[in-house]
């Protein structure tokens, strides 16, 4: 599979993470990785950033 389409799928599995987090339907970095087929670190790595870009704060877990 080509990069780009790897940062995608990677992309819209942080994305599907920060919405559960958001909505209070919080799921493990690894159920969502598992179900878009990227990994757990690629949630990890990316997370963060797209939840301060929409302007809100990580939780203090």
């Amino acid at each position: 599979m080509p990069d780009e389409a790897r940062s995608k799928r990677a992309t819209l599995a942080a994305s599907l993470y920060v919405g559960a987090l958001v909505a209070g339907e919080q799921q493990s970095q690894g159920t969502v990785a598992d179900a878009v087929g990227v990994s757990r670190l690629s949630v990890q790595q990316r997370w963060k950033e797209q939840l301060e870009a929409a302007g809100l704060e990580p939780p203090d877990w």
